[in-house]
C-alpha cells in the first residue's frame, strides 16, 4: 500500500508512514488487519539491539524498521536521534538521546542535526561564530613628540518617536551621556504609592490583633475577612470598610444594633439620633409642646423627669437599659444641656464621659465634653483617619501604615 500523504510505498501493517510520519487511517489499518494475521513484534526491551545496515529498531516500541525509514511504522516515533550511537570524541557506544558522553563527558548534541517533525524543513546546523579580531596595538609616541588628544565621538541623539514610560521624549541636542540620562529622569512620571490601612481591635473578643488591608474589608460575626463569632450583638455581616482617594468609606450593612464612630467635633443631630457614653446608650427625640403638661406624664411605665419651669422642654433624651428597654427619659429645657455622669443613676462618679446637646436656630447640635462620644452611623459615611469604631462588644481603630 502507499502513504495517502506522500505516496511512499509502505507495508500493509504500518500505522505511520516511514517517510513523512503520517498516521495511516485507522479504517484502512483495520481492513488490513482483518485480512492478515497479526505479526508479533519485538518488545520495548529490544531497544538495546544494535541496528544493522538493513534494519533499524524503534527505541519506543522495539519493532524492526528499514534503515531508510525516518519514522517507526508501528508507533510513529522518530528513528533519527534514537537508539545507540558512538561518541565522536572517544568512540564509546552511548544512547543517542544523551547530551553528554558517559565516558569522556563531551557534548555530543552540539554536532547533531535534530530531526524535524513531519512536513517541516530540516534545521541547519549552527554555524561557527567568526573569530574576533584582536584590537590593534597602539605604539607609544617617541619621547618629546607632541601628544594629540582626540575628542570623544559625538553621541547620536535618540529617534524622534522615542518614548520613556509611555511619555514622548524630544530629541535633545548633542550632549554627554549623563545629560541625556538626566533629561529622561526628569520627564519620566513618578509612580504613586498606595498606602495601606490597619484595623486594630482595642477592646473585645480579639483585643490586640491588627489586620492590615489596602482596598476593602468586611466585619461580621460569621462572614467577612474579620469575624467575631462570640459577639451576639453583631450581625453575620455587620459593616464594610473601603479605601478611596477621599478617605475611608464606612457602610452599615443593615445591622440591628448599628455601627458607632467616635465624634471629635460638633455635628447636627436629628430626632432618633443615637449615641454612646461609656457603655450607656442614649437617643435624642424632638418634643412638641402638646406632649408636655404640668400633670404627671407616663411613658412605658416611667414618669418623665425634669424641672417644672415656665417654658416647655424642646427635646428629650431617652436612656436605654442593657436589656434594650427604656430606663429613663431626661427633658431638655435650656439651650445647652450636658448629659453624662450627673444623670446616670448608680454611676455618679468622676471620670465618666459627658456630651453637650445644644439648640441653635431651632436645630440640635451634639458634641463631646469629656471622654469619648460615639455616634451611630446613619447608613454610610466618609471619614478621615484616625477612626475609632464601636459595634457590639468590640472597640476598633483604623489607622494608616
Amino acid at each position: 500500500m502507499r502513504c495517502p500523504n506522500c505516496g511512499t510505498e509502505i507495508t500493509d501493517d504500518s500505522r505511520f508512514c516511514m517517510e513523512c510520519g503520517y498516521k495511516i487511517n485507522e479504517a484502512q489499518q483495520n481492513a488490513v488487519e482483518q485480512q492478515q494475521p497479526p505479526t508479533p513484534h519485538a518488545s520495548a526491551t529490544s531497544n538495546a539491539q544494535r541496528s544493522t545496515s538493513n534494519s533499524l529498531y524503534c527505541p519506543m516500541c522495539g519493532i524492526e524498521n528499514s534503515s531508510r525509514d525516518s519514522f517507526c511504522k508501528m508507533c510513529g516515533a522518530s528513528l533519527k536521534l534514537k537508539g545507540m550511537t558512538d561518541c565522536p570524541h572517544c568512540g564509546v557506544e552511548m544512547p543517542k538521546e544523551d547530551k553528554y558522553c558517559p565516558n569522556c563527558g563531551m557534548n555530543v548534541l552540539a554536532t547533531r542535526t535534530p530531526t524535524p517533525p513531519a512536513g517541516l524543513p530540516p534545521v541547519a546546523p549552527p554555524s561557527a561564530a567568526p573569530p574576533v579580531a584582536a584590537p590593534p596595538v597602539q605604539q607609544a609616541p617617541p619621547p618629546g613628540a607632541p601628544v594629540a588628544h582626540s575628542a570623544p565621538p559625538p553621541m547620536a541623539p535618540p529617534p524622534a518617536n522615542l518614548k520613556i514610560a509611555g511619555v514622548p521624549v524630544a530629541a535633545p541636542a548633542v550632549a554627554p551621556n549623563k545629560d541625556f540620562a538626566k533629561t529622561i529622569m526628569q520627564q519620566a512620571p513618578s509612580a504613586k504609592t498606595n498606602h495601606g490601612r490597619t484595623l486594630a481591635v482595642l477592646k473585645g473578643e480579639r483585643a490586640g490583633e491588627k489586620f492590615p488591608f489596602t482596598q476593602s474589608l468586611t466585619v461580621g460575626r460569621t462572614q467577612g475577612e474579620i469575624v467575631f463569632p462570640n459577639d451576639e450583638y453583631l450581625d453575620s455581616r455587620h459593616f464594610s470598610i473601603s479605601v478611596t482617594p477621599k478617605g475611608v468609606h464606612l457602610k452599615d450593612l443593615d445591622s440591628v444594633n448599628g455601627l458607632f464612630y467616635r465624634l471629635s467635633g460638633e455635628i447636627e443631630a436629628f430626632s432618633r439620633t443615637m449615641f454612646i457614653l461609656d457603655d450607656y446608650l442614649f437617643m435624642i427625640e424632638e418634643l412638641t409642646p402638646t406632649e408636655w403638661s404640668l400633670n404627671g406624664v407616663w411613658e412605658r411605665g416611667v414618669k418623665l423627669m425634669g424641672s417644672l419651669k415656665n417654658q416647655s422642654p424642646w427635646a428629650r433624651v431617652r436612656f436605654f437599659s442593657p436589656l434594650g428597654t427604656t430606663a429613663g427619659v431626661y427633658l431638655l429645657w435650656d439651650e445647652e444641656e450636658v448629659i453624662g455622669h450627673s444623670y446616670l443613676p448608680g454611676a455618679c462618679h468622676e471620670g465618666h464621659a459627658t456630651c453637650r446637646i445644644l439648640r441653635r436656630s431651632k436645630k440640635i447640635y451634639l458634641s463631646p465634653k469629656e471622654g469619648d462620644l460615639y455616634v451611630k452611623l446613619n447608613g454610610e459615611m466618609m471619614l478621615s483617619l484616625p477612626i475609632q469604631l464601636r459595634c457590639g462588644l468590640q472597640t476598633m481603630e483604623i489607622t494608616s501604615f
